[in-house]
C-alpha cells in the first residue's frame, strides 16, 4: 500500500501545486481489474494490462509473489508495449518483471534488499546494486517505499523542474536526505545506530554473512568487544541475544525466498547458511510454526 501511495501521491500533489494536470495517469491489474493490496485492501483498475497501453512513463509496482500474480500473459504484453514508453520504472519487485520480460539484460538495476542476491543469481548479466534507485538508460528502478517517493521526486525535477520536486516533497514533510546512490539498509536502525553504533555495526557484518554465518565471537572480536559485553548490547537493546538475532535475520531471508523464488528448499537452506535441511527445516518451524514446504505458495 504504501509503495503504490509513494508513486500516485507525488504526482497529485504535483498537479495540486501547479493547479494543473502535469501528470495524468491510468491502473492497470494482471487480471481483472481488481488490485489487491497488502492490508487487505483492493484498489480497482481502469484496465487489464494489455497491448493498447501506451504513454511517456510506464510505472510497474510489484512486491510478493511477483511470479504467481505476474504470469506468462502479463510478461509478454510488457514485452509488446515497452517500445510505447520513454521511461520504464522497476518498483521494488518491478525490477524481476523487467528482468523475466528481457527488457534489461546488461542494466544497472535494484531491488528491495531481500531480493539482491536471488535477482543477482537468477540473472548474472544484470549488475544488481543496493542503491536506494537507478538510471540506467530509459530503465529506472528502486527498492521500497520510501525509495519509489525519492524516485518519483527526481522524476518530477526531471520532467518540470526541481523547485517543482522540492514543493513536492515538502508536502509530504519528506527530507530529502539520501541521493540515489545511498545503499538501501537492510534494517532500518533509527535511533538506535545513534544511541548504541556497536549493534548497528554487528548487525552490519550479520547482514553481509548471511550464506557463510560468522561465530558471535568473531564478530565481537572485529568491534574490540568481548563476546560477554556483545551480548549485554544486544539483551538491553534488542531484547535478543546476538545468536538469536542472526538467526531470525537468516530465517527472514529464508522466508521470503520460500515465498517468491524458485529456489528448493535444500537451495534455501544453503543460501542462508545452515548444514542441513534439517536444521534449517527445524528451526524454521519453531519460530513460524510451520513447515518451510506448507508456506510455499
Amino acid at each position: 500500500m504504501l509503495t503504490v501511495a509513494s508513486v500516485i501521491d507525488p504526482m497529485r500533489a504535483a498537479n495540486r501545486l501547479a493547479g494543473s494536470d502535469l501528470f495524468q495517469w491510468q491502473l492497470f491489474a494482471c487480471a481483472g481489474r481488481d488490485i489487491s493490496l497488502t492490508g487487505d485492501v483492493t484498489m480497482v483498475a481502469n484496465d487489464t494490462f494489455n497491448d493498447a497501453c501506451a504513454g511517456d512513463v510506464l510505472l510497474l509496482i510489484a512486491s510478493f509473489n511477483q511470479r504467481k500474480n505476474a504470469a506468462a500473459a502479463t510478461i509478454q504484453t510488457l514485452r509488446r508495449v515497452a517500445g510505447k514508453f520513454s521511461v520504464i520504472c522497476g518498483i521494488e519487485a518491478g525490477t524481476w518483471l523487467l528482468a523475466r520480460a528481457g527488457l534489461v539484460t546488461t542494466h544497472r538495476v535494484t531491488t528491495h534488499w531481500e531480493d539482491f542476491e536471488n535477482l543477482a543469481q537468477q540473472y548474472p548479466s544484470l549488475s544488481v546494486v543496493s542503491d536506494r534507485f537507478v538510471i540506467d538508460g530509459k530503465f529506472r528502478t528502486c527498492g521500497g517505499a520510501n525509495p519509489a517517493l525519492d524516485m518519483m521526486l527526481e522524476l518530477i525535477a526531471d520532467y518540470y523542474d526541481r523547485v517543482t520536486s522540492l514543493q513536492v516533497a515538502s508536502v509530504f514533510i519528506y527530507d530529502q536526505s539520501h541521493t540515489a546512490a545511498d545503499a538501501q539498509p537492510v534494517h532500518s536502525l533509527g535511533l538506535l545506530k545513534k544511541r548504541e553504533p556497536r549493534i548497528a555495526e554487528a548487525m552490519r557484518i550479520m547482514e553481509e554473512a548471511i550464506e557463510e554465518p560468522i561465530a558471535i565471537g568473531v564478530i565481537s572480536t572485529q568491534l574490540n568487544l568481548s563476546t560477554r559485553m556483545l551480548e549485554q548490547l544486544f539483551r538491553r537493546h534488542l531484547n535478543k541475544t546476538p545468536s538469536e538475532y542472526y538467526l531470525l535475520l537468516r530465517l527472514t531471508a529464508a522466508r521470503k525466498m520460500i515465498v517468491d523464488s524458485n529456489y528448493t528448499i535444500q537451495q534455501i537452506s544453503v543460501l542462508t547458511g545452515f548444514s542441513s535441511q534439517s536444521s534449517f527445516s527445524r528451526a524454521f518451524k519453531k519460530v513460524y510454526q510451520l513447515s518451510p514446504r506448507k508456506l510455499r505458495p
